[in-house]
């Protein structure tokens, strides 16, 4: 059987694409498109955070501040300085004298709903190992994502928040520091 010009130049191309292909999965490169974003895990996408107890990653381009006032630890990771509305807050508390972990559960359940907001889901999870509360809240054009669970005699808050209308878009980056949340 012989092959046209047409046939060479059609398997010349398909040779030339698979070798492409080969080249670019052997070297780890991505045809051009930029994937170095917040979901990659190499140094300049993501930081971990390790003190007070605890330890998560988060994105690079997020800040921390702490402030360890009232008898709390409380941890900002915040999306941008100027506008705090999205962002992660850490709440560590100690548990007072006397309070089992089973009573800090049960005030934990019987929470009332942040001002101004109504509760669209809670439900019971397993968080780093331990029976934890979610609720998710909207009002005020926010919505705010809390997980508390009670560990070592401490009771750990975490919320998330957003403009409702950017909470799912920002929800990659509310994973990876829930992912990656640890008590030390």
């Amino acid at each position: 059987m012989r092959l046209s010009r047409n046939h060479i130049g059609i398997l010349l191309i398909i040779f030339l694409f698979i070798a492409l292909l080969v080249y670019n999965i052997s070297n780890n490169t991505n045809f051009g498109y930029n994937t170095n974003n917040i979901f990659n895990t190499n140094d300049s996408s993501i930081k971990t955070y390790s003190a007070n107890g605890v330890s998560f990653n988060y994105p690079a381009i997020w800040k921390i501040e702490e402030n360890n006032e009232y008898g709390s630890n409380m941890i900002y990771v915040f999306k941008n300085r100027s506008s705090y509305s999205t962002m992660a807050i850490i709440q560590i508390t100690h548990n007072p004298m006397g309070l089992t972990d089973q009573d800090a559960w049960d005030l934990i359940q019987n929470s009332e709903n942040p001002e101004g907001t109504k509760q669209i889901s809670n439900q019971t999870i397993t968080f780093d190992g331990e029976k934890a509360y979610e609720q998710i809240f909207v009002g005020d054009s926010m919505k705010q994502q809390y997980i508390t669970f009670v560990k070592n005699e401490n009771t750990y808050s975490l919320v998330f928040q957003a403009p409702e209308k950017d909470y799912n878009n920002q929800k990659p980056n509310f994973d990876i520091i829930l992912n990656s949340f640890k008590v030390d």
